[in-house]
């Protein structure tokens, strides 16, 4: 396959009920949530998303296109664990269609002091991915 169809980030594979999944390539720490996701998922998930970084200086990417429904614990999260690391992260992209999920990142990055770009479509994170790169070299 030619490189320019390959995506630049294979997401991590949600099964067919609701959660999150997270991954790491390079210098991207990708996190996948899909359904509904409770108070208990969104410390797991920060804490798997920070293991994977180590000590290492990462951008966050998320696709968050099939999330229903978040318990406003995941936020709180979120928040409480990557403060202690926001050092490590240059910068978040998230790709959310829903208000209420793209609100709730957008005060994620105000909260822990990331820049966060929240963008609609798979496509639009394709290029904040090419962008975050680009910075990289």
């Amino acid at each position: 396959m030619p490189a320019s169809q390959r995506k630049l980030c294979e997401f991590p594979t949600v099964g067919d009920s609701d959660g999150w999944a997270v991954t790491r390539q390079g210098d991207i720490v990708l996190v996948k949530f899909k359904g509904r996701m409770t108070g208990a998922d969104g410390a797991r998930s920060a804490k798997r998303a920070f293991e994977l970084a180590g000590d290492d200086t990462v951008d966050l990417v998320g696709d968050l296109l099939e999330l229903e429904h978040y318990e406003p614990q995941v936020r709180s999260d979120w928040q409480r664990i990557a403060s202690p690391h926001k050092k490590q992260v240059n910068a978040v992209c998230v790709a959310a269609q829903k208000s209420l999920v793209r609100m709730g990142v957008q005060a994620f990055g105000l909260f822990v002091g990331i820049p966060t770009k929240v963008v609609g479509t798979r496509a639009e994170m394709e290029r904040c991915v090419l962008d975050l790169m680009s910075r990289r070299h």
